[in-house]
């Protein structure tokens, strides 16, 4: 068995990064001419090796290399690398310390979320003897960060020392990591793009939340475009599905490599996504948790200064790199040690999920600023400042679980979702959101009806207010048999307009001592009495339609004003009155008479024409067709063509 993980070398600029790849890989990850020449990493640069994990023989830890630049000018391409990253290691050379470019990595490396390094005390043959005081003085330095107890291992790649003692490490490492899971929903952040002759356009990437397989389409973000796959490759090797964790090559169809200074939707290059139509879409608008390193107050430069509401910065997300301006909810400047929400504005869309984490660099690129946390990928600058979105920002920020603290802010913010659109536009699969679910649910933090979940107290106070509405509705209209859904609908938050969910409530009612009769909703005990300011209204038009049982006068006649309207429909209800069409009410003896002479004419042969039917009950047009009409809904007849016949009944 195989699994997939990302390891990255960080550090400063020759600190011996990629001699350190090629001691543990046999490969030089540096592939640009100028790279060789300058002996610096510039580019993003790929290795990957294997190791035996520590807690199953049976199982081979396949492991790609990420090795990242080091030099300042460089780092812009550093945080592209780390987006998807298992375990660091942070390269420190023992004749140059601690430098400022180690800081800035570390500092990334927390901001991603990288939860796991090992320091690689590098370059130990050109201080010998001195390894236990400078693995003392790296100590120090990760004091106060998440850091503090990582192993230190110290090697010579001349010499050779300590490089089995890493790998042994590594192997420990990786055998507790647990394995980049198959959320369904995979995303290949692109950071090199080429052509092949005879293959057409090729990018690569580390693929995470899902896998890919040939022949599966695609749809490259944030243009949009559809692809499709015609080969993949992983490790060096052609294969037909590639795992999450794993660096891969894609053998894309229908797409071309972006020019430079193309624009963004021209192709596809470097910063774009390769997914699945299900996952997500783009965005300009991000809401999010924004942190500022409290290591920063120990440092000197600029990186250290307040973050200014409103600043222009780069959000370094994936491979992509996107100018922006950052808002606070709560705050002008966010300071070191700070951590607050925000949403970012986008001067281009980029595609990320809620869960993802990215890195805030200025304007000019010259320091990294905060990390932080998409809560939102679809976010509105129009709500940013409505106090439900402050309160979906303070439920994000103090929730311990970050998967359940999303979904309760979520439903806070928002009411209510259909179970299978609730985070759809996350990086959490659905059974991680199904179980979170269900887990809140039980906590009776949530509602779960259904297929659909809601904020509690939401929920609790709708449910609540409906029960009311309606009893009011009972005491105020006892002459009705119940409210219409659309009047309950529209005494209720305006959340359910148009939504689905309505009938849920619905049903929830029914079984809280409600029930449904037809459209209307009523109390189960409830019984419809004649208030005493109906009597002569109901006299009247009682008298009105038996005066003439078979041609009744229209409903426009016997109904002169809202109190008529009232006691027909309280007739209608107890059934006195049958409702034919809009203008058209029979007596009940009426209607079972005329209903009879159609009856058994029909039942004297095979069928007959309205113009027959008219004639045998002795009523006019005006009368026979609407009731054929409504014999026919009803189940009595059926039309055949021109004709009329009885509807067969089944035993």
């Amino acid at each position: 068995m195989e699994q997939h993980f990302i390891l990255a070398t960080t550090g400063h600029v020759d600190h011996g990064k990629s001699a350190l790849v090629r001691a543990l890989t046999d490969t030089d990850p540096d592939r640009l001419p100028e790279e060789k020449a300058r002996g610096i990493t510039i580019e993003l640069g790929f290795a990957e090796f294997s190791l035996n994990s520590k807690h199953d023989p049976e199982t081979q830890l396949r492991l790609g290399i990420i090795d990242v630049p080091g030099h300042e000018d460089f780092v812009k391409n550093m945080v592209s690398g780390v987006g998807c990253v298992n375990l660091g290691l942070i390269i420190v050379a023992a004749d140059d310390g601690w430098m400022p470019q180690t800081e800035e990595h570390l500092q990334i490396l927390n901001y991603m979320g990288v939860a796991e390094v090992i320091v690689v005390l590098n370059k130990i043959d050109l201080a010998p003897g001195d390894e236990d005081f400078l693995q003392e003085v790296i100590r120090d330095e990760l004091q106060a960060s998440p850091y503090a107890d990582a192993s230190i291992v110290a090697t010579s790649t001349l010499t050779g020392q300590g490089i089995s003692e890493l790998k042994e490490r590594l192997a420990e490492a990786f055998s507790q990591i647990p394995c980049p899971e198959d959320r369904e929903k995979p995303r290949l952040s692109i950071d090199r793009t080429f052509s092949v002759k005879g293959h057409g356009t090729v990018v690569t990437g580390t693929l995470v939340d899902g896998r890919l397989e040939t022949g599966q389409a695609l749809v490259v973000q944030p243009s949009g475009s559809s692809s499709r796959i015609r080969a993949l490759q992983s490790f060096g090797q052609d294969v037909t599905v590639a795992y999450p964790g794993s660096r891969v090559a894609v053998n894309l169809a229908n797409v071309a490599v972006r020019r430079s200074g193309a624009a963004p939707h021209e192709g596809v290059g470097r910063g774009d996504v390769v997914t699945v139509d299900h996952v997500a879409t783009a965005s300009k608008v991000i809401d999010c948790l924004v942190e500022k390193s409290g290591r920063l107050l120990e440092k000197n430069g600029p990186a250290a200064n307040p973050l200014k509401h409103g600043a222009r910065i780069r959000l370094h997300h994936g491979s992509s790199n996107t100018p922006g301006r950052l808002f606070f909810i709560d705050r002008t400047e966010l300071n070191a040690g700070e951590t607050t929400g925000a949403q970012i504005r986008l001067e281009r869309d980029v595609m990320v999920l809620a869960g993802d984490r990215f890195v805030v660099r200025d304007w000019s690129e010259m320091y990294t600023l905060a990390g932080g946390i998409v809560l939102d990928a679809l976010g509105d600058a129009r709500r940013f400042r409505r106090p439900e979105q402050r309160s979906f920002f303070e439920q994000c920020q103090s929730g311990d679980d970050r998967i359940e603290a999303l979904i309760k802010a979520t439903l806070s913010r928002d009411k209510g979702s259909a179970q299978g659109g609730l985070l759809v536009h996350s990086c959490y699969g659905k059974e991680q959101v199904d179980a979170a679910v269900k887990r809140l649910a039980v906590a009776s933090l949530i509602v779960l009806k259904d297929s659909w979940v809601f904020d509690a107290s939401f929920w609790n106070d709708q449910t609540t207010i409906a029960m009311k509405v309606i009893d009011e509705f009972h005491s105020e209209r006892r002459e009705l048999l119940g409210m219409s859904q659309t009047q309950l609908r529209a005494q209720l938050d305006e959340f359910w307009t148009g939504k689905e969910g309505f009938s849920v409530l619905v049903t929830a009612l029914e079984q809280l001592g409600f029930e449904s009769a037809g459209a209307l909703l009523k109390r189960r005990d409830h019984q419809i009495s004649m208030p005493p300011d109906l009597a002569l209204a109901v006299d009247r038009i009682r008298a009105g339609l038996s005066t003439k049982l078979l041609e009744p006068p229209n409903r426009k006649q016997l109904v002169r004003d809202a109190n008529d309207e009232r006691a027909i429909r309280f007739m209608i209800d107890t059934g006195e009155v049958v409702e034919v069409a809009e203008d058209l009410v029979f007596s009940k003896p009426g209607f079972e008479q005329l209903t009879e002479l159609v009856r058994q004419f029909l039942s004297k042969g095979s069928g007959a024409t309205v113009s027959e039917l008219r004639q045998h009950t002795g009523v006019s047009r005006r009368i026979i067709l609407p009731i054929l009409e409504h014999l026919d809904t009803v189940g009595v007849t059926q039309r055949d063509g021109d004709m009329r016949k009885l509807r067969a009944t089944s035993d």
